[in-house]
């Protein structure tokens, strides 16, 4: 099966049921990988160069 990367962009994930219960759901999945964006970059500023290579 192939690996599928989801990004997700939220500003407070704790603060969302919807996003929560898509994020739990998601983890149990073994060929989905997640990436928090806010999580690994909170003051916004994108390290567009890391994200390109990392992924």
């Amino acid at each position: 099966m192939p690996n599928s990367l989801v990004i997700v962009a939220y500003p407070d994930l704790s603060q969302s049921h919807i996003n929560a219960a898509w994020i739990a759901a998601l983890r149990q999945e073994p060929a989905i990988s997640l990436h928090a964006l806010y999580g690994r970059y909170p003051d916004t500023a994108i390290d567009v160069h890391a994200e390109r290579v990392s992924r």
